[in-house]
C-alpha cells in the first residue's frame, strides 16, 4: 500500500437534541487522504471503506444521502485540464470531479450486521479509470486531495439509558486491495491525521481472508446532557424493515424475515428488585386467560439476555407449553428452563428470571436506569397474509425506596402492544395476480 493515504474520521458537526423525537442527531466526517503525485503511471485508485456503527447508535442517513454529500478537497491548483480519464476525457472544475466521484460510489448499509443488532456501512469508490500521470511530472507538488464522506446519525434517548453517553466508532479501510502495512501518521497545516494497522478479524470486506492487515481510525461522540427516566415497560419491535431501529405501534417485516421484540424495564426515581417478565408468544389473553389476539403467529426462535447480563444479571429463562400457565414463584412446576434441545415449536410462554446476579445475590436495578431482553421470532414465509401478529408482555417487582424499604409489590403491570405484519407491497403483488372466487358460477 502507498504510505502516503490514511484515513480520518471526527465529528463533523455539533450534536443536535430533538426533544419531540426524544434523539441527539450529528453528522460526523470521514477523510480518505490521496497524495497523488506519488502515484504510478495510470496505477488504478480504488478507495473501501467500513463502519460498523456502536450499539445504541442508529444512521440516518440512507446510500443516496451519503453519495450526494460526498465532497472534495484538493491542491489542483485548477489544472484540472491535465487530469483526465483513460479514454481521454478531461475534467473542466472540482465539481465536475466531485460528480464523477459520486457516480463511482457505492454505498451499501446492513442494519443488522451478523445478526449483531449494529449497522455496518460499506463505502467503495473506484477511480480506476482516472489516469494520474500528469502528477509524476512535479510540475505543480504537492498534489494531494482527501474525499470527504459525510455520515449522518441518530442516538435515541432510550440508547443513552442503555449504553451510556461515551461512543468509541472505529472506521477500517483499503486502499487499491493492498494490505495495510504499518501505521502512518500524515501532517498538514499543524493537524495530524493517523492510521494504524490492524487485521481484519471479522473480515470486513468478504474476501475470506481474517489474516490480512486493514488501515483503521477511531473517533469518540460524546454527549454531554442528561438523559432522566420514569419507571415503565415498554415493548418495542425490529425487523428486517426498521432500518434497524426498534419502534412501537405496527412494524412491517418481509415474509419469513427475522425480528425481535425488545422487552424493556426503567425505573424513575426508585430502584426494583425481583423482576421477573412474563410473555405470551404473540398472544394476548383476557381476563379469564382466553387468547383473544387475532393474525398469524412468528416463529419462536429464542431469548438474548446478553444485555441483561452485561449489567451483571444471571438470568434464567424458562418456557411454558400453556398459554397462561401462572407466575414462576407461584406454580414453578408448570415452567421449564429453555434450552437448544426444547423442541421450540411447542413454545407458548416464557419468562425471565432477573432476581439474581450469579453468584446469587439479589440484583437491583438502581434509580433512572434499564434492563432489556430480545425475544427473536421468525415471520411466516407467506406473502399473501393480510393479518398481524400482535404482542405485549407484563412484569412483577418490588420497588424499593432510597432507604431500602419497600414501597410496593408491582404485579401484572402491562406493556404497550405492538403489531408485526408482512411488508404490504408484497401481499398486493402476490394477490394482484390471483383469481379471486365469487361462486359456484364463477368459472372459466
Amino acid at each position: 500500500m502507498d504510505p502516503l493515504n490514511c484515513l480520518y474520521g471526527k465529528v463533523g458537526s455539533s450534536l443536535q437534541n430533538n426533544v419531540a423525537e426524544e434523539k441527539y442527531t450529528y453528522k460526523y466526517e470521514l477523510r480518505s487522504y490521496l497524495n497523488l503525485s506519488h502515484y504510478e503511471v495510470n496505477k488504478d485508485v480504488i478507495i473501501k471503506i467500513y463502519d460498523i456503527l456502536p450499539e445504541g447508535i442508529n444512521i440516518g442517513y440512507n446510500e443516496e444521502e451519503i453519495i450526494n454529500n460526498i465532497r472534495l478537497y484538493d491542491y489542483f491548483y485548477n489544472k484540472y485540464e491535465t487530469l483526465k480519464l483513460k479514454d481521454g476525457t478531461t475534467f473542466a472544475s472540482n465539481g465536475d470531479l466531485e460528480k464523477y466521484i459520486r457516480q463511482h460510489t457505492k454505498v451499501e448499509i446492513d442494519y443488522n450486521y451478523q445478526n449483531n443488532g449494529r449497522t455496518k456501512i460499506s463505502i467503495i469508490t473506484n477511480l480506476s479509470e482516472i489516469d494520474w500521470s500528469y502528477y509524476l511530472t512535479g510540475a505543480w507538488e504537492p498534489t494531494y486531495a482527501y474525499i470527504r464522506y459525510f455520515i449522518g446519525v441518530e442516538i435515541p434517548y432510550d440508547s443513552i439509558l442503555e449504553y451510556g453517553t461515551s461512543y468509541l466508532n472505529r472506521v477500517d479501510t483499503m486502499w487499491n486491495n493492498q494490505e495495510y502495512d504499518y501505521d502512518y501518521k500524515y501532517s498538514s497545516t499543524g493537524s495530524s491525521n493517523k492510521s494504524y494497522r490492524g487485521k481484519d478479524t471479522s473480515d470486513l470486506d468478504q474476501d475470506g481472508d481474517t489474516e490480512e492487515y486493514l488501515a483503521y481510525n477511531s473517533f469518540s461522540i460524546n454527549i454531554t446532557h442528561a438523559v432522566s427516566s420514569q419507571q415503565a415497560v415498554i415493548k418495542q419491535v425490529r425487523t428486517d424493515l426498521t432500518q434497524g431501529k426498534y419502534v412501537v405501534g405496527t412494524a412491517e417485516v418481509n415474509a419469513g424475515g427475522e425480528y425481535d421484540y425488545k422487552l424493556r424495564v426503567t425505573t424513575g426515581a426508585n430502584s426494583i428488585k425481583d423482576l421477573i417478565l412474563y410473555d405470551n408468544i404473540e398472544t394476548i389473553t383476557d381476563e379469564n386467560g382466553e387468547d383473544v389476539s387475532t393474525g398469524w403467529k412468528g416463529s419462536f426462535l429464542g431469548v438474548d439476555t446478553t444485555y441483561a447480563e452485561s449489567k451483571g444479571y444471571a438470568p434464567k429463562v424458562y418456557y411454558s407449553t400453556e398459554l397462561n400457565p401462572g407466575k414462576l414463584t407461584e406454580v414453578p412446576d408448570k415452567w421449564n428452563l429453555l434450552d437448544d434441545s426444547v423442541n421450540k415449536s411447542s413454545v407458548k410462554s416464557i419468562c425471565v428470571d432477573l432476581r439474581y446476579d450469579a453468584d446469587g445475590g439479589e440484583m437491583e436495578l438502581s434509580p433512572n436506569n434499564v434492563v432489556f431482553v430480545l425475544v427473536k421470532m421468525q415471520a411466516p414465509d407467506d406473502k399473501t397474509l393480510m393479518t398481524s401478529a400482535n404482542n405485549m408482555f407484563w412484569t412483577n417487582w418490588r420497588a424499593i425506596d432510597p432507604l431500602g424499604a419497600v414501597i410496593d409489590n408491582v404485579e401484572g403491570i402491562y406493556s404497550n402492544q405492538v403489531n408485526v405484519e408482512i411488508y404490504k407491497l408484497d401481499v398486493v403483488k402476490e394477490i394482484s395476480g390471483r383469481k379471486i372466487w365469487e361462486d359456484n358460477e364463477n368459472a372459466l
